[in-house]
């Protein structure tokens, strides 16, 4: 119990108060978890999110030019969503305009 007031007192002469040093300190903490390990997740979430996009689009992108695809049934629900986001995969991939008959820019 001793070993409290001298904390307290180093606190209050640096301005903060007991609570205020235990928020921040929370803080801190809070920020390391996240820096060591939701950091991570999230980039090998959106990594694989990406991946998934990508594989879509090329399937939808095959089965509208005429190559079949054997869940095509399924993708025709897809289609206006493709359209619209084709322009933003084409140019993540760096390619101004996208050609294959699809009408995109």
């Amino acid at each position: 119990m001793s070993s409290v007031v001298p904390i307290q007192r180093r606190l209050l002469d640096r301005g903060l108060s007991l609570a205020a040093a235990l928020a921040h300190g929370w803080g801190r903490l809070e920020a390391g978890h996240d820096a060591l390990f939701v950091q991570r997740w999230r980039t090998g979430v959106a990594r694989e999110r990406r991946r998934r996009e990508d594989e879509l689009l090329a399937v939808l992108f095959l089965d509208s030019v005429g190559v079949e695809n054997p869940a095509m049934y399924y993708a025709l629900d897809v289609y206006p969503e493709m359209l619209e986001s084709l322009h933003r995969w084409h140019r993540s991939r760096g390619e101004d305009h996208f050609g294959g008959g699809i009408g995109c820019c």
